[in-house]
């Protein structure tokens, strides 16, 4: 972090490239994610269910420790995948289906802070933000 009395010989660069570094990547995902035939993107960060796809989805809790609860119910049979990306855009789970409208997603080995999930189906995408705590 900086100060107003910060000298070009106190300043961390490499912390600097590495927040630059980590911003652009994850701009670089999300551009990836709107350039799609179609995409939605909910800015809420918040436990609840909001309809994609037309389906009901619940994501909880949020923030989570350990295990993250996946419910689809209306859409059962439509064929959905689920992606994860840390803040730098790295997948960090890859495509998973979510089979019979719900899905437990295992969270308790990644580092604490800001994720993405990202839904696939019918050649549209979604992505939810999540906190692992």
């Amino acid at each position: 972090y900086h100060t107003p009395n910060d000298t070009i010989g106190t300043l961390n660069f490499t912390f600097m490239s590495n927040v630059v570094k980590g911003t652009v990547a994850t701009l670089a995902q999300m551009a990836e994610i709107q350039h799609a035939d179609s995409w939605w993107m909910d800015t809420e960060v918040a436990t609840g269910t909001h309809e994609v796809f037309g389906c009901k989805v619940a994501i909880s809790p949020n923030p989570a420790q350990s295990l993250v609860k996946i419910e689809m119910p209306d859409c059962a049979s439509q064929k959905t995948s689920l992606s994860m990306y840390n803040s730098l855009g790295q997948l960090v789970i890859a495509a998973t289906p979510i089979e019979g409208g719900q899905h437990q997603l295992h969270v308790s080995h990644l580092p604490k802070g800001r994720y993405l999930l990202k839904f696939e189906s019918k050649g549209m995408n979604w992505v939810e933000p999540i906190i692992v705590e």
